[in-house]
């Protein structure tokens, strides 16, 4: 909470009523910081993987990729997936998409784009559970189950994990 307004501070603001020290714990009353430590390993750090993908139309029949991220994890971690695209349609319809893990689809969603020739802004946030080391390829694909000629532009992926697990 160090650095923020006083008025969002958990001394001026209390959401949290209280947090008592303990193995691992600190408290700075005075400014109502919390640190959580971890033993071991040296703490953590946090990777980002990210890719910007320009255009992925959509046809009926067969999934189109959206974005790959390919995610090295040195132990069991949970990763974080954020989405953000510009989606467009020459008429009303759906999109399905889904997030494979090497190559086993784990989630599904669905897009209704109702607006036609005019770009609209949607996201998708999701998490999915790395349960040992290794590389974790994630593929994030669009089919479109109506009718049309749908896309999604201006796609920004990105992964967030911690190496420490």
């Amino acid at each position: 909470m160090f650095g923020l307004p006083t008025s969002v501070q958990l001394s001026s603001n209390p959401i949290v009523s209280s947090v008592l020290p303990g193995s691992n714990i600190t408290v700075n009353k005075s400014i109502g910081d919390v640190t959580v430590s971890s033993g071991g390993g040296g703490g953590s750090q946090t990777q980002v993987v990210t890719q910007y993908t320009a255009n992925a139309p959509f046809t009926t029949g067969s999934y189109t990729t959206i974005s790959t991220l390919a995610v090295n994890v040195s132990s069991p971690t949970v990763i974080t997936l954020n989405y953000g695209f510009n989606t467009n349609s020459d008429t009303p319809t759906t999109v399905s998409t889904r997030i494979l893990v090497n190559n086993v689809v784990s989630i599904t969603n669905y897009y209704r784009l109702d607006l036609m020739d005019a770009d609209s802004t949607a996201a998708f946030s999701a998490y999915i559970f790395a349960p040992s080391a290794g590389l974790y390829t994630i593929t994030f694909e669009g089919i479109n189950i109506k009718w049309g000629n749908p896309s999604f532009n201006n796609i920004f992926s990105y992964a967030l994990f911690n190496l420490s697990g």
